[in-house]
């Protein structure tokens, strides 16, 4: 009887053992399954959101200024290399669309194996930028009077840019980028200026043309907007590679949208200037900004439009401002 009464508890003992080891490793499969399923929908949403970003083919320059070889190199790596720190594109250089294409074809052929990525690469393409580089160079100028010599140099970078859809071909932008970097200096007989000035002014005027590019191309896809106000801060998504202090940019409140009336395209919305700010410090991935001159934060809002001044808009401003009191002051007599 006793014997009979331990061996039910043995297969009772037994049961409960076993269906709690069912029980645990059930707990672990089905851990282990919703990890996995949870992986795979956090990398389909990574993918997701790194295919949001366009990709942009950096075409042909072509030099038409006879620029040195070492110098239109430069220009180009850098057009390049400005572009991929936005960190808002895609970025293939023409070579390599040229090796995707010709992977393609013998892909065709049946010689290889095509990867999926050549023709996601290839639809997913919205802009390509191109043109011709119309000057590169350095100018020097100087002049002596007594001991005293008087000397300035230029460097000068000139670009014909156009960007087109690389879906339909269409021309989105064309427009000459203009940039230079100057210096001027005065020295008496018998002093020198060290350094190698001249490479340094080129680095520089490269620099300029180079972001000029980017924010062309940036005005098209994203254009730069006021993320936050706080208290006399203003934040804008201009990352530290294209930043720097002291910049002044200009703000405007979009309105109503204007249609072309004879094509019905949309070119946009009207635009309001709501003043200035100037970039005072500057951050991985975003940049902040304060008011200037007479410009109040109060005005200033979340999702404005931000933009570079315009040089040329400002020098001709001066020059009319000048006039003008050139003429109020010769009318006094």
């Amino acid at each position: 009887m006793e014997e009979r009464t331990m061996e039910r508890t043995k297969k009772v003992m037994e049961k409960r053992f076993w269906g709690i080891v069912v029980a645990i490793a059930t707990s672990l499969f089905l851990v282990f399954s919703f990890n996995k399923v949870f992986a795979q929908e956090e990398d389909a949403g990574e993918n997701t959101k790194e295919s949001k970003r366009p990709l942009v083919v950096v075409g042909k320059f072509n030099n038409i200024s006879n620029a040195p070889d070492e110098l239109f190199t430069r220009l180009r790596t850098r057009i390049t290399n400005e572009i991929v720190n936005t960190r808002k594109f895609e970025v293939l250089e023409r070579e390599d669309i040229e090796n995707i294409i010709s992977e393609r074809d013998l892909a065709r052929r049946g010689l290889t194996k095509q990867k999926d990525y050549m023709n996601e690469e290839l639809e997913s393409a919205e802009y390509s930028i191109y043109g011709d580089v119309l000057f590169l160079g350095f100018d020097r100028a100087s002049g002596t009077v007594g001991e005293v010599t008087a000397s300035r140099q230029v460097a000068n970078v000139e670009i014909q840019l156009k960007i087109s859809n690389l879906a339909t071909g269409k021309i989105l932008a064309s427009k000459v980028i203009s940039e230079k970097a100057t210096k001027s200096s005065i020295a008496s007989s018998g002093t020198s200026v060290g350094g190698n000035l001249s490479d340094a002014l080129i680095e520089e005027a490269i620099r300029r043309a180079s972001l000029s590019i980017v924010n062309e191309l940036m005005e098209l896809a994203y254009p730069i907007k006021i993320l936050s106000v706080q208290g006399n801060n203003v934040y804008i998504n201009i990352p530290k590679e294209r930043a720097k202090i002291y910049d002044i940019y200009e703000v405007y409140k979009t309105g109503e949208e204007l249609v072309d009336p004879d094509t019905g395209e949309s070119l946009g919305a009207s635009e309001v200037l709501v003043g200035r700010i100037k970039i005072i410090d500057i951050k991985p991935k975003y940049s902040i900004a304060e008011p200037v001159g007479k410009t109040n934060i109060e005005e200033l809002e979340k999702d404005m439009i931000v933009r570079p001044v315009n040089k040329e808009k400002e020098a001709i401003d001066k020059r009319e401002i000048e006039e003008k009191r050139r003429r109020e002051f010769e009318s006094r007599f």
